[in-house]
């Protein structure tokens, strides 16, 4: 039953969701898709310690390796941007802050829910993260003038192309809402943070090549530096195989002779 204190634990998580969606937006305007991509691994760092923190999840010394690659990594594609802009940086560092708030808040949400027995399963979470989350999107789209961007330009003109594209992205992202809350269902904040750091990699080399953007040699090092921190991510996190008891014979305590008990 949806009920209004249901709705009120919704509100944090669709600010900081929205926040994070426009800052994203903002920041792809000024950076390149790749430097987008690699300094979003910054979040990590910030969610783990998060992660730490709201719920006890130690990181192990090679989860502080990885992490570390992944700063260096970041560091040296920004050293390497040849499209630098203060405000494209700006609106990053926001989006560092708002998603990895994002994804401890609806971590913390996720255990609350259950907890109350008002947990919506695995189609329920991403549903209500995106309904409620259209209130302030939309408000935040009357402020900056674009509704008329809707009812003038693309209502008249029936750009038919644009509809199917929208239409096929607004699929894309149903799958991946209900993909990504699933997996932070199952994992812990900073593994769905490092999961989703690392198949951004793939996205950063297509937008190299779709966009014919310009890198220097440290930025493919930087690159591949990031998909080596989220293969020893893995690998340090990989589920271990429990050890097999062997089979040991009992042992018979000897008996002296002339003892009590002991055979003639």
């Amino acid at each position: 039953l949806i009920n209004f204190d249901f709705v009120v634990k919704w509100i944090p998580v669709e600010l900081v969701f929205s926040t994070m969606l426009v800052s994203s937006i903002l920041s792809l305007k000024y950076l390149t898709t790749n430097i987008i991509v690699i300094f979003k691994n910054l979040t990590n760092i910030l969610t783990a310690i998060c992660d730490w923190y709201f719920f006890g999840n130690k990181p192990n010394f090679y989860t502080v390796i990885s992490l570390s690659m992944m700063v260096l990594s970041s560091a040296i594609a920004g050293f390497s941007d040849l499209y630098f802009h203060k405000m494209g940086y700006f609106w990053m560092f926001v989006n560092c802050i708002a998603t990895a708030a994002n994804t401890i808040l609806l971590k913390r949400l996720q255990n609350q829910l259950k907890a109350s027995k008002l947990e919506q399963g695995r189609f329920g979470t991403p549903f209500w993260n995106n309904i409620l989350s259209m209130p302030p999107l939309f408000s935040l789209m009357v402020a900056w003038g674009e509704l008329s961007l809707i009812t003038d330009t693309l209502l008249k003109e029936r750009r038919t192309l644009f509809w199917v594209v929208m239409l096929f992205s607004g699929f894309l992202g149903t799958f991946q809402s209900v993909c990504s809350l699933w997996c932070l269902r199952a994992t812990s904040a900073t593994t769905y943070a490092m999961v989703g750091a690392l198949n951004k990699i793939p996205t950063s080399i297509i937008g190299l090549l779709l966009f014919h953007t310009k890198v220097t040699p440290m930025g493919y090092f930087s690159i591949a530096m990031g998909i080596a921190s989220g293969f020893l991510y893995s690998w340090a996190n990989a589920p271990k195989p429990k050890p097999t008891s062997a089979l040991v014979a009992p042992i018979v305590p000897s008996v002296l002779p002339g003892a009590p008990g002991a055979l003639p």
